[in-house]
């Protein structure tokens, strides 16, 4: 017995010292996943393993990193719960550059607080650096937009002159900035300057629940949705339920840690992978 655990042992340490030594590639990314308890198939990345926040932290704006009285976020039955009542989110251990995610998510019916009533809401956050709570109730970041009729809109949640920025071509569409190939070079910087939003959003658009998607791309409130997101090299480009919806030409920060947040809105979560390129 003794024995068998000084292998099992010899094993672990040799798989972190593996993700010490070559953390870019993909064995060694499986190996930190396996160590960190999240699970790895091929070189994909399970980030949600199905049973456990294994490879997350939790941080809530009213209670702090690791702090969740109310249980805002709970799994059961291989599904990610994220009742949405307080503001914040999960945050990935690892950071990551250079990757494609899959992520599966439907929308639950409550909303809570000053989201009462308004279409619901969350994010995939990437590239995220700083400070915990460092834009409000979220570490700084880029986001892909999780919200009723704009899936896929491009935000920046960090205050200007902090280094974050998306840049993309945009033509006005209503009073949105909406990403077109033949558009005008456009770059967003701060999370007070709007949205880079997605093709296919209704120029009429309003912040209450249930928000119509007019374009057809998105899938209503208890259906799923999958929305792929590829970050390689400068290049952005999101595909909601298989349409691509969004791209941008540039960003910064290239590297980061992955959030998903918390905002007013109750929302499920059957797959977030991560495919390192």
């Amino acid at each position: 017995m003794i024995g068998f655990c000084g292998v099992v042992v010899a094993v672990l340490v040799a798989a972190i010292s593996l993700c010490g030594c070559c953390g870019e590639k993909s064995a060694a990314g499986s190996a930190c996943a396996m160590a960190a308890g999240m699970s790895a198939d091929g070189g994909v990345v399970r980030l949600f393993n199905g049973k456990n926040l294994d490879g997350w932290y939790t941080w809530l704006k009213a209670s702090g990193k690791n702090s969740d009285p109310k249980g805002v976020f709970t799994v059961n039955d291989g599904v990610l719960r994220v009742s949405g009542e307080d503001f914040g989110g999960i945050t990935s251990d690892e950071e990551f550059e250079n990757f494609e995610a899959v992520v599966e998510f439907k929308w639950g019916t409550k909303t809570y607080g000053s989201k009462t009533g308004k279409a619901r809401d969350s994010g995939f956050l990437f590239s995220s650096n700083g400070a915990d709570g460092g834009c409000y109730a979220w570490m700084p970041s880029l986001e892909v937009n999780l919200m009723e009729g704009r899936i896929g809109d491009f935000v920046v949640a960090a205050k200007k002159g902090e280094g974050f920025s998306i840049s993309s071509t945009v033509k006005d569409v209503g009073n949105f900035k909406v990403y077109n190939p033949d558009g005008a070079a456009y770059e967003l910087d701060c999370n007070r300057a709007g949205a880079i939003c997605r093709i296919g959003i209704d120029p009429d658009w309003k912040d209450i629940a249930g928000a119509p998607d007019k374009s057809g791309i998105e899938k209503p409130c208890g259906e799923w949705n999958t929305l792929v997101i590829s970050v390689n090299k400068g290049i952005i480009e999101v595909r909601l339920n298989g349409t691509l919806v969004n791209k941008a030409v540039n960003f910064s920060p290239r590297k980061g840690r992955i959030q998903i947040q918390s905002e007013g809105a109750e929302v499920f979560y059957r797959k977030i992978d991560i495919r390192k390129l």
